[in-house]
């Protein structure tokens, strides 16, 4: 009896302590902050071994896990896409307008010159690479060699040349259309097209197979020319938005109705981010990161920062994580179900780009010219 009753003081002491341990753990701790030596603001992509991202003085720099330089890659012109990862490449644009494929050991594989800046980030679908330029132009590549599937519109440059497809010609609704400039809207697919925003103010659907005008939708400020630079998100038949205009809008993807659309005090640049149960969080250049109803476009709540908000939020279970853009410089994260604030830090400068999560542990660039690395140690206090 007496070593049983010494072993039960003992397993009390240890949960005790452990209580006392986990009870000083904070919320969130920083593992590291990687030196990119220039402002950052192009989100991280995540493969099983490297982070990948690009900075304003023209690199992109591939770390490990643990916050350790493997490769840096120069394009002399800043570097805003956020790279995009698959089949054994690394695909993203830069501002001197070219588009690159680099192996995973940072090696360049091929790339593919534009007329403009390409700051949109990059989409892959089977073995396409899809994205956009100032150039006014949407280009489909093969991820494996740069050829050329389809440009909208087609660049009469390349038309001839041994890279051009045969494209059909398309209605003359479309042949009439004269897109502007295509910026940070970054191309999303929504059943056979691909959508996405242009600075003409209105949201552009594009057939993947073919490269067509599928349709396009106006948003209120298209008259005026206020851009959509938000990179929509779909759920539920629906397409989600923001706009220069100063709304949030709801897209029906089959009929091109609006189901709803909620106006905020600025202009909408950030990006939305939908959750599974239904609420649409997305940040407004007046300050605030907002929680709206997917179905019916209703404020839940809206959470006050220094700072316009571009980041694109990132869901981790109850909570929805952040960057506050220029005079805020923190990042949040914030309880999404009650907007109330859970935990914050404070960085050097904007943050414009988005979190990456890997499990508990999530990467963000900041202007401050770093890459930081936290860990969330629980999400209730």
């Amino acid at each position: 009896m007496k070593s049983a009753r010494v072993i039960a003081a003992g397993t009390a002491l240890w949960t005790a302590w452990l209580l006392v341990a986990s009870g000083c753990q904070p919320p969130v701790e920083k593992l590291w902050e990687y030196w990119a030596a220039a402002p950052c603001y192009s989100s991280p992509a995540l493969s099983p071994e490297l982070i990948v991202f690009g900075s304003e003085n023209g690199e992109v720099h591939a770390v490990d896990k643990n916050g350790k330089l493997r490769w840096r890659f120069a394009v002399r012109k800043d570097v805003v896409s956020a790279p995009a990862i698959a089949a054994g490449k690394v695909f993203f644009g830069s501002t001197n307008h070219n588009f690159y494929a680099l192996d995973l050991g940072g090696k360049e594989v091929w790339r593919f010159a534009a007329l403009d800046r390409i700051k949109s980030d990059p989409l892959l679908v089977d073995d396409l690479v899809i994205f956009s330029s100032y150039d006014d132009r949407v280009y489909a590549l093969r991820t494996a060699d740069r050829t050329k599937v389809w440009i909208y519109p087609e660049r009469t440059d390349l038309a001839a040349s041994s890279m051009a497809a045969s494209i059909p010609s398309g209605p003359p609704t479309a042949a009439e259309v004269k897109p502007g400039d295509f910026s940070y809207s970054s191309p999303l697919r929504v059943g056979d097209n691909v959508v996405l925003g242009n600075l003409d103010g209105h949201l552009y659907a594009i057939d993947l197979r073919s490269g067509l005008l599928a349709w396009r939708f106006a948003s209120d400020g298209a008259a005026t020319r206020q851009g959509i630079t938000s990179t929509p998100a779909f759920r539920d038949g629906a397409i989600f938005f923001g706009a220069n205009d100063g709304n949030v809008y709801a897209l029906d993807a089959a009929t091109r109705r609006v189901r709803w659309k909620f106006k905020t005090d600025d202009e909408v640049n950030g990006s939305p981010t939908v959750s599974d149960d239904g609420i649409v969080y997305i940040g407004g250049t007046d300050r605030h990161l907002y929680a709206l109803d997917a179905a019916s476009g209703a404020l839940r709540w809206k959470f006050a920062t220094l700072g316009a908000v571009i980041s694109r939020p990132a869901i981790y279970q109850n909570l929805v994580l952040f960057g506050g853009g220029s005079d805020d410089q923190q990042i949040y994260l914030v309880d999404r179900f009650s907007g109330h604030l859970f935990w914050s830090y404070k960085t050097g400068y904007k943050i414009e780009g988005d979190p990456a999560l890997d499990g508990n542990i999530f990467y963000i660039p900041s202007g401050d010219r770093k890459l930081y690395a936290f860990r969330i140690n629980r999400t209730a206090k």
